[in-house]
């Protein structure tokens, strides 16, 4: 995905939930915050790698959420992501774009993660199995995990 799209498609997603906001009801359950740690492997070309990352995400309304997230990637390669996800939500099911960087350890890049996943509550934990896709100068970078999160 060319870099110019995707900073575009960053754009349109960022301002359809602030347009959207007196469209839904606030989100009425008592957590509108979670936080949570993600787990899963990376996996770019023949290489691949463990993913561990700390995420914390805000209900704007019923159906869409603004987030952060750093996760480190180690293995065949060793890098940070620092992400900025707009998640929109149907049913169970999660999507998100989120833009920001890829740190390594000779230079920064900008990218592009599209996410998809499925929330599991549980009594105590929100679980969320989810693949994402990172757009990074010019090739692909697939991630699959899952994300044990805690509302507040």
């Amino acid at each position: 995905m060319p870099l110019y799209a995707a900073r575009l498609l960053s754009l349109v997603l960022l301002l359809t939930p602030i347009a959207a906001i007196a469209d839904f009801e606030e989100h009425e359950e008592n957590h509108k915050n979670e936080i949570g740690i993600f787990v899963g492997i990376t996996h770019e070309r023949r290489e691949n790698g463990a993913a561990l990352g700390l995420e914390y995400g805000r209900h704007v309304t019923d159906r869409f959420g603004i987030g952060l997230v750093a996760e480190r990637t180690w293995g065949d390669f060793d890098f940070w992501v620092f992400a900025v996800p707009l998640a929109y939500s149907v049913d169970d099911w999660v999507f998100a774009v989120a833009p920001g960087v890829e740190r390594g350890e000779e230079d920064t890049e900008e990218l592009v993660r599209l996410t998809v996943g499925y929330e599991i509550e549980t009594e105590s934990t929100l679980i969320v199995p989810s693949l994402s896709v990172d757009f990074v100068d010019g090739e692909q970078v697939y991630v699959l995990g899952a994300s044990f999160a805690f509302g507040f």
